[in-house]
C-alpha cells in the first residue's frame, strides 16, 4: 500500500505526537468571537495595496456538489502555472484575502495565477465535509487550470491548518485525478513545538 509507513517513519510520528502532547491548543471561537477575528482580518486585507501587475478577483464556482468561493489571483503576462492555496487559521477562523500579500508575490515574481481557497471554516462545517470542500476546489482547479489559465503546471500549499488540508487535498487527487503527475510542487508550512527544558 503506498500508504504504508517504515519503522523510522512510524518512530519519528509517535515520537512527534509525544511532544505535540506539551503544544498549547487551540479553542474555536464563539460565534461572536469569530465574527470579530473574520472583520479584524478582513480590514487587514483591506489595507493591503497588492503587488503592480497582478489581478485579483473573487468567484463563486459550483464543483463535485460543493459551492465555493475562490479568489484569484493573476500575474501579468502568461501564467507559467497555477498554485492552490488553503490559508490557516485552526480550521476555524481565516479567509483567502489574509494570505494576499504573499499570494501577490508568488503571482508577481514566480508568475503563478494563484487560486486561493475561502473554504468554509468551524463551526458551520465538520471536519469531514471541509476536506470534501477543500478537495474539490483542488479539483476545479486541476480540471480548469488550461481552458482558464493558460497552464499544465500545477502546485499546492498552505500554511498550519491549511497545509493539512492542502495534504489532504492532495491525497484525495491522488486517487481521483489521472492527470495527477501535472502536480509540480507543494509547498506545506507546519509549526513544530518543543517543549523547553525544565
Amino acid at each position: 500500500s503506498p500508504l504504508d509507513f517504515t519503522d523510522a517513519e512510524l518512530d519519528e510520528a509517535r515520537r512527534m505526537n509525544r511532544q505535540l502532547r506539551w503544544a498549547p491548543r487551540f479553542r474555536a471561537p464563539s460565534r461572536l468571537g469569530k465574527m470579530m477575528i473574520q472583520t479584524m482580518l478582513g480590514a487587514q486585507a483591506f489595507m493591503h495595496h497588492g503587488v503592480a501587475g497582478v489581478t485579483t478577483s473573487m468567484r463563486r464556482v459550483t464543483w463535485q456538489g460543493h459551492s465555493l468561493m475562490l479568489r484569484i489571483l493573476r500575474p501579468a503576462g502568461e501564467a507559467r502555472g497555477v498554485y492552490v492555496d488553503y490559508h490557516g487559521g485552526g480550521w476555524a477562523i481565516g479567509t483567502a484575502a489574509m494570505d494576499d500579500k504573499v499570494n501577490a508575490r508568488i503571482a508577481a515574481e514566480c508568475g503563478l495565477v494563484v487560486v486561493s481557497v475561502d473554504y468554509t471554516t468551524l463551526p458551520d462545517i465538520d471536519l469531514p465535509g471541509m476536506i470534501a470542500q477543500c478537495a474539490a476546489a483542488g479539483d476545479w482547479a486541476f480540471a480548469h487550470a488550461i481552458q482558464e489559465f493558460g497552464a499544465t503546471a500545477m502546485f499546492i500549499g498552505g500554511e498550519s491548518a491549511g497545509a493539512h488540508l492542502a495534504a489532504c487535498t492532495m491525497l484525495r487527487l491522488r486517487e481521483t485525478r489521472p492527470d495527477f503527475a501535472r502536480l509540480r510542487g507543494a509547498v506545506v508550512a507546519i509549526y513544530r513545538f518543543a517543549r523547553a527544558a525544565d
